[in-house]
């Protein structure tokens, strides 16, 4: 019996002297990591955007059309439910703000055309509420967080560019 003592006391000895491999792992992003880092991405895009002319958009007898600025405005006084967007390019189009008989959209795009973060309110300057709805998507278009009563299934959210409603008609 001492003798087997004995060995695992070797055992035990030779194994805690052995150095100790670990690996190098990154950690799990968190919903919150990731929702700041789409935040930060567009507003860098916002940014960019904020000193264009926006091309716009209206929906005029059940169609999506281009219009002027004078186009715009008229549509806009016209009714405080029309159907607007304007949407910003730096090169693709990557911002798009609007209004629906449903609310306020705001549409931010990754470069290759797939949605990053989507925002809902009921009007226009609710959208840059702290309690705005949000939802935060992956390049494969799979809702990653949401808050704040966000529906990804309304009609202006669209998880690629090209799948806007009014994407035709953009100049």
């Amino acid at each position: 019996m001492h003798r087997s003592f004995r060995f695992s006391a070797l055992a035990l000895t030779a194994a805690l002297a052995a150095p100790v491999l670990t690996f190098a792992t990154a950690a799990p992003a968190t919903a919150a990591s990731a929702d700041a880092d789409i935040d930060a991405a567009c507003s860098a895009i916002y940014q960019s955007v904020s000193g264009q002319s926006p091309a716009h958009v209206a929906l005029q007898n059940g169609k999506w059309v281009a219009v002027g600025d004078a186009g715009f405005s008229a549509a806009q006084a016209s009714s405080a439910t029309a159907a607007l967007a304007d949407a910003y390019s730096p090169g693709s189009y990557v911002w798009v703000q609007g209004r629906t008989a449903s609310g306020a959209f705001q549409l931010c795009y990754r470069a290759d055309g797939s949605l990053q973060r989507a925002r809902q309110a009921a009007t226009l300057p609710g959208l840059g509420a702290v309690d705005a709805a949000v939802g935060y998507f992956g390049p494969d278009g799979t809702l990653l967080d949401s808050a704040g009563g966000f529906d990804s299934g309304a009609g202006m959210v669209a998880k690629k560019i090209t799948d806007l409603p009014f994407y035709a008609v953009l100049p």
